[in-house]
């Protein structure tokens, strides 16, 4: 194409006829800028409309990687974050079974519990044990069970409650801060004060008192 400009500008007669037959070169079609411009546009056109096309391909490819990339992105932090999920969730279970654990143990051997009476506001730590052989729930105000203590004699008709949720609590004049805990009432008999403790944990850790208890107060089969 630029030959050919440099031809027409130099006033050289061409040949511009893609048709190579004698008659074409007979008729010996002269090339001016008007006519070579018209011979060149639709290659120009076509070029520059594949290179459109070519263009608005590859924006597509583009933006299907970058949204095949988002997606794996997005799924990759849901997988991370289920992961975390079940780690936590796993963590919290090992943690909760732990505890358990250490409750049963505590039943029998002892550890502080908030305790209270029926008639009194507040509830007091307290060193809490359930003896099995006495069938007794007992409370000291040391830290074993060595010393004075008093019991409450685990027999039938004696009634425990299921454990009911009891929300922290800040300190007052009334008595100290109190953590989120589950309060189990024991009444030995109408018109005495109830025994009322109050156990930190989770539902299991309290039921395994109810239980620890209950299971004492069944009468024994003659």
């Amino acid at each position: 194409v630029i030959e050919l400009y440099k031809m027409v500008a130099s006033v050289e007669p061409c040949l511009t006829s893609p048709v190579s037959d004698l008659p074409a070169i007979l008729n010996r079609e002269l090339a001016t800028p008007a006519s070579l411009a018209a011979y060149v546009a639709p290659g120009l056109k076509a070029i520059k409309q594949a290179a459109e096309y070519e263009a608005a391909v590859a924006a597509a490819e583009a933006a299907e990687k970058m949204e095949t990339m988002k997606l794996a992105a997005s799924e990759a932090e849901s997988a991370i974050k289920a992961a975390e999920k079940a780690k936590a969730e796993k963590a919290a279970a090992e943690k909760a079974a732990a505890r358990l654990k250490a409750t049963r143990v505590a039943i029998n051997a002892g550890g502080l519990v908030l305790k209270k009476m029926g008639n009194e506001a507040a509830f007091k730590a307290r060193y809490v044990w359930v003896d099995e052989d006495k069938k007794t729930v007992n409370w000291s105000k040391g830290e074993t069970k060595e010393g004075p203590f008093k019991s409450i004699t685990l027999a039938p008709g004696v009634v425990i409650s299921a454990p009911t949720f009891n929300a922290a609590k800040a300190a007052s004049m009334f008595g100290a801060a109190e953590p989120d805990g589950y309060i189990i009432t024991v009444t030995e008999a109408p018109g005495k004060p109830s025994l009322d403790l109050k156990i930190e944990g989770g539902t299991a850790d309290a039921n395994a008192w109810v239980t620890a208890m209950q299971l004492l107060c069944v009468p024994k089969a003659k």
